[in-house]
């Protein structure tokens, strides 16, 4: 992948096809013979590959929206029978990175979900793909990819969408192993989601994502659960305002030690720009919003 990655265009854009081809060859013959490859550390290199050719020849396309689509149906074309056999008979070995490809995929495809998406939203909903925990971080970015790109055409095919992904991010947050991409899947739903669809589900939403916050109160928690906990408030805050969270908190004494705790802890840590950029919209948001958070503070 490294070398894929700085070799100059000139050099390996006219390769990348006849790349794939091969690549996609591999990934054939191992789900024909899966006892045959014992490294799985092969077969994440040769996804990564897959990957990377699907970045570069879709950047290679300058932003010209119709060679992009061109270019995800030509890659969707060579690697999808390969993915519905993988799909089907459930081969967990090669199913994560089948998802993430996929999700990369709806990622770079411009305008509405694809019919092909479409027909296959039901059963990346389906409870048995959720159950081998190696898929979740593929499937929750692929739900996020629906939500970002075709909520209300998902909400037209089915009205109960939002129910029955609450309920799968609820499964999730359940768990401390699946604990973060249950949070993930919430921010997708705060992302996408207007705040009338939204609302029902708040409460249920604030009540899991900060379980962990309060359990670890004061102390703060572990930073790998406060980055996601900072971006789902952070996204609700800023889309919606700070009334989102006093009406799904219902609890004033618990949003103001979020506030003047969590959140003044946690957001100088943000590292990365988008997060930071969000959290900066979030925070004067809340200060201009709710004058309580300084009504106390002392002016020189």
């Amino acid at each position: 992948p490294d070398l894929l990655a700085r070799s100059p265009p000139a050099v390996v854009s006219p390769s990348l096809g006849s790349l794939l081809l091969r690549l996609n060859k591999l990934i054939v013959r191992i789900n024909d013979y899966p006892l045959a490859c014992h490294s799985g550390q092969f077969i994440r290199y040769i996804f990564e590959n897959v990957a990377l050719i699907v970045r570069r020849r879709v950047a290679e396309q300058g932003g010209d929206a119709a060679a992009e689509l061109r270019v995800v149906g030509e890659t969707e074309a060579v690697l999808f029978p390969v993915f519905q056999e993988i799909l089907n008979k459930q081969q967990e070995d090669l199913m994560a990175y089948v998802l993430q490809i996929m999700a990369l995929l709806l990622e770079a495809a411009p305008g509405e979900i694809s019919q092909t998406y479409i027909m296959l939203f039901n059963a990346v909903l389906a409870p048995t793909n959720w159950d081998m925990a190696g898929n979740v971080p593929g499937l929750v970015r692929l739900l996020q990819a629906y939500l970002r790109k075709g909520t209300s055409q998902l909400l037209a095919m089915d009205s109960n969408l939002v129910l029955r992904i609450v309920n799968v991010a609820e499964t999730l947050a359940g768990s401390r192993r699946t604990e973060q991409s249950g949070i993930k899947l919430f921010i997708g739903l705060a992302e996408a989601l207007d705040l009338q669809l939204l609302r029902p589900h708040l409460p249920v939403i604030l009540r899991l994502s900060l379980k962990r916050l309060k359990a670890s109160w004061p102390r703060p928690p572990v930073r790998r659960f406060a980055l996601p906990i900072m971006d789902l408030l952070s996204v609700l805050v800023g889309k919606h305002g700070v009334g989102v969270l006093k009406e799904g908190l219902r609890d004033t004494s618990l949003l103001h030690a979020i506030q003047k705790g969590f959140w003044a802890d946690t957001l100088p840590k943000i590292q990365s720009s988008g997060r930071r950029k969000a959290g900066i919209i979030a925070t004067t948001r809340m200060l201009v919003e709710d004058e309580s958070i300084w009504a106390d503070a002392e002016l020189v």
